[in-house]
């Protein structure tokens, strides 16, 4: 295996890797069994040999450590810190405009987001991880001290402490959290590329199916506003034809009582060219342009028709050729997220780690602490 064979961590070598998230958490069974040796392997022993585990950091002004222990996951700890920082400025702005009932409401709900996404990356890495043989962890090893060696260059000239301290100021994380992050990175891109995306497949035949069941919206029918005049008798047609000739609105004598309707004629919003199944009707209706009108037309049951187009809406039609990228954009995330929640399913139901209310609710008491006005 060659550190090619991985996929590369983005620019921002900060950046961690998330799975979507699933809306109600369906894809999660929550565990709180502690975890059971027998499950250590070979593999998991060099993920856990080759893993960093930063130590937690106290301040001594905090009400609460902002790196206390909150859980676990598969095992490994969770700290606070791995999922307040990311959160830090929002809920800071948050606690400076609302009072403590209302932050503690939209606090717990920002956490409750990222407890849920820090445990799916942590079980997707764990699974990336053990399935690792020793020479992919060598390739990953090389791909961190190449991304070492990038940071150092890039922040510090050479120096250890100066790029620590640039990457604090500009990213919150020094330069052994960014590159633990970065190796968690490129291990879990490169598992699911590998093990999830790879199995998305879309056929031609998949993309033209989609198409012709959703004809409607890449073929949309055209939309009208029509006014319509009925009589029962070819001498009441003469008459609405004489007020028409003089310059009476067509509204007004669909209105008034030469209209056999029962309303005042208008059908607003009538969808498509063959509403009514009436050829003799509708052949000149799709002809009409808007503001145009024709009639009478006698129709099998004997009476008369004057029909005015007041207005229409053709939606632009979209071909099968311009449409299908699209398409096939649109099935591929809908393959990628059922693979992911049967995926997560998986994971959860073979993972050990702390109830994630249980974490929430440390965390939400470090934010109200940290961040709420008093």
């Amino acid at each position: 295996m060659q550190p090619d064979d991985f996929i590369g961590a983005p620019d921002d070598a900060t950046s961690q890797t998330t799975v979507a998230d699933t809306s109600d958490g369906s894809a999660l069974r929550f565990d709180t069994t502690p975890p059971s040796r027998d499950r250590t392997n070979s593999a998991g022993d060099a993920a856990a040999s080759n893993a960093v585990t930063m130590p937690p950091r106290v301040f001594p002004d905090d009400a609460l450590p902002v790196d206390g222990m909150i859980g676990q996951i598969n095992g490994r700890p969770v700290f606070a810190d791995d999922v307040l920082a990311d959160l830090a400025d929002t809920l800071a702005a948050k606690g400076r405009q609302l009072n403590a009932a209302e932050f503690q409401d939209q606090a717990k709900a920002e956490i409750t987001q990222a407890v849920r996404a820090t445990l799916q990356s942590r079980l997707i890495l764990a699974e990336a991880e053990r399935a690792l043989a020793e020479n992919e962890w060598a390739a990953v090893r090389y791909m961190r001290e190449q991304q070492r060696d990038t940071l150092l260059r890039k922040h510090g000239l050479g120096s250890l402490k100066a790029t620590d301290r640039v990457l604090r100021e500009e990213t919150g994380r020094g330069l052994e959290e960014t590159l633990v992050r970065f190796q968690e990175g490129v291990i879990t891109r490169t598992y699911l590329n590998q093990n999830l995306n790879a199995l998305i497949n879309v056929t031609r035949r998949d993309i033209v199916r989609f198409y012709q069941e959703n004809l409607d919206r890449f073929q949309p029918e055209p939309v009208r506003d029509l006014t319509i005049i009925v009589t029962d008798t070819p001498e009441a047609a003469d008459l609405v034809q004489a007020e028409l000739n003089k310059g009476v609105a067509f509204s007004e004598i669909a209105a008034g009582p030469l209209n056999r309707l029962t309303t005042d004629g208008t059908m607003p919003a009538v969808k498509g060219d063959r509403p009514f199944d009436r050829p003799e009707i509708e052949t000149p209706m799709v002809a009409a342009e808007e503001g145009a009108w024709f009639g009478p037309v006698r129709v099998d049951d004997g009476r008369q028709w004057f029909v005015k187009v007041d207005r229409v809406e053709r939606a632009p039609h979209v071909s099968l050729e311009d449409a299908q990228a699209s398409i096939e954009a649109a099935l591929r995330e809908q393959q990628q997220r059922l693979r992911t929640e049967q995926f997560l399913a998986r994971l959860s139901d073979q993972g050990n780690f702390t109830e994630p209310e249980e974490m929430v609710d440390a965390l939400t008491s470090i934010a109200m602490s940290r961040y709420a006005t008093p």
